[in-house]
């Protein structure tokens, strides 16, 4: 009679957990691993290195946790169960998170159930307090922030966490925010930073035809409205972040075109720095080496978390700015000995080594590097080039600055509403004035300012006559004066004066 009641009970148990394994030897055993996904997710701290004391809170890293590794039930029913005997428990962790004290605990909750109930069976009612024990994960995190004892565990935790969560995502169906198409999610994509989900298809085409064409502005997450932000009562702004590269190759990019991206973003950073210095040589001109701007390889664990800015792009490393070579003293009127000359304070502000060639130069005077004790002096604007000062020019005259990074713009035809390339500003073509991105257009029709009514001035890109303000027109208004000084001394003749 008591076998029949354990098969009986095991047969309805198996019903309910079909994932439920009975022990190929002993028919009364069973194996079946109770999940964790805690109804409030965990947040925990953990060193973030090996070897770091529990109690440094200045070195501890932490994550919110949806997902926890199950607990592994091993129960037995032996003869006599259930009217003599309660049934036999073993659990277990094999990644260690919860105590032994508490697992030792819920063992024991088998033998208080079977009490309580009178000597019935018991199998599902426990199994089923487990399963209400995981929802809070059976009490084991104690405070707000549960603090882990070592590194290695938080790092385990961390990836179980995330490898739970890709499966689930992969069993479900997504609709894909680009092509509109129900998509399974083992051929989606989830991004890390905001959540939105779309297919690899059209995200692979996506940021593959905007990496091939160089825009690499426009490899953020597709979906309109993420990142955006209200900075006033009807005013919104989108903070983008570009893609991390590691992300770009779970989408499934090929690496040459992720390297390609990476380099891209590296060159536009390069660009709109004004304080770079670039290799001397004509055949070169590369950058120099800087810890602001490293190469980047193409790795699988790389990795932009930091990103906040528009872009998405890494806080630099700070940088010391380059320091003029000092004007040495007086020498000494009255000496006992020789001594050796004292080096400049940082040398290494004007040591500069190409990342191309390796040529080591001055980056005050461009020269091959002459050592720590040599003085020298910055190249003045009248050893500039006829090519160089020509080309410096035309963009004083024929350009507009932008109000926010300063990158010169030039309009080939339409209105004078600009969108700077560099940081998208917005700004009046005509005086490089900042434009409300909520209503650019206001700018000119305001009586109080001159470009009112100037909106479509030079609309087909032919500048003359175009009423410019601002900077523009105190650099032509200088360049004029200039030419007039020089036209009259041409008159005058040298040596004499007017």
């Amino acid at each position: 009679m008591a076998d029949d009641e354990r098969a009986e009970e095991l047969e309805t148990i198996v019903a309910i957990y079909p994932e439920l394994q009975i022990d190929e030897k002993d028919q009364f055993r069973f194996f079946l691993d109770i999940a964790v996904s805690p109804i409030n997710p965990a947040t925990i701290s953990y060193p973030g290195s090996s070897g770091t004391d529990l109690d440094d809170e200045n070195d501890r890293a932490s994550a919110i946790l949806h997902h926890l590794p199950p607990i592994k039930v091993d129960m037995t029913l032996p003869e006599g169960y259930p009217e003599s005997n309660p049934p036999t428990v073993k659990l277990s962790d094999p990644s260690a998170w919860i105590p032994a004290s508490k697992l030792k605990e819920l063992e024991e909750l088998a033998t208080a159930l079977w009490e309580d109930y009178g000597h019935s069976m018991i199998i599902f009612t426990y199994l089923d307090s487990l399963q209400q024990g995981a929802e809070t994960a059976f009490d084991v995190p104690t405070t707000p922030t549960w603090a882990l004892p070592t590194h290695d565990l938080g790092i385990t935790l961390i990836a179980f966490n995330a490898s739970s969560a890709q499966r689930i995502f992969d069993g479900e169906t997504h609709d894909c925010g680009i092509c509109l198409e129900p998509k399974p999610g083992r051929l989606s994509h989830r991004f890390n930073g905001c959540g939105h989900v779309f297919c690899r298809a059209c995200l692979k085409d996506f940021y593959g035809d905007a990496i091939t064409k160089g825009e690499v502005a426009n490899v953020l997450c597709p979906d309109s409205t993420c990142g955006l932000r209200k900075i006033g009562p009807k005013r919104t702004r989108r903070t983008k972040r570009t893609i991390d590269p590691a992300e770009l190759l779970a989408i499934g990019l090929d690496r040459e075109a992720v390297q390609r991206y990476v380099d891209l973003k590296r060159k536009r950073k390069l660009e709109a720095d004004k304080n770079m210095v670039y290799c001397p040589r004509e055949w070169c001109q590369a950058p120099i080496k800087s810890a602001k701007y490293p190469p980047q390889p193409i790795l699988e664990d790389i990795s932009y978390a930091s990103d906040t800015g528009d872009e998405g792009e890494a806080e630099p490393l700070a940088e010391a700015p380059v320091q003029p070579a000092p004007v040495p003293a007086e020498p000494a009127t009255t000496t006992t000995a020789k001594e050796p000359p004292k080096p400049n304070k940082a040398p290494d502000d004007r040591l500069a080594i190409c990342s191309k060639c390796q040529l080591a130069f001055c980056r005050v005077c461009k020269a091959s590097w002459h050592g720590e004790y040599l003085y020298c002096l910055p190249r003045s604007a009248a050893e500039l080039s006829a090519e160089d000062k020509a080309s410096y020019d035309f963009v004083l005259l024929h350009t507009s600055p932008c109000p926010t990074c300063s990158v010169p713009a030039q309009k080939t035809y339409g209105c004078n509403h600009m969108i700077c390339p560099q940081c998208e500003t917005h700004f009046c073509y005509l005086c490089s004035m900042w434009l409300d991105p909520g209503d650019p257009y206001k700018h000119f029709s305001r009586e109080d300012l001159p470009c009112q009514g100037h909106l479509w001035d030079a609309e087909d890109g032919n500048e003359e006559g175009a009423q410019f303000n601002g900077p523009r027109a105190f650099e032509a208004m200088a360049m004029a004066i200039a030419e007039a000084e020089a036209e009259l001394d041409a008159q005058v003749g040298p040596g004499v004066e007017s």
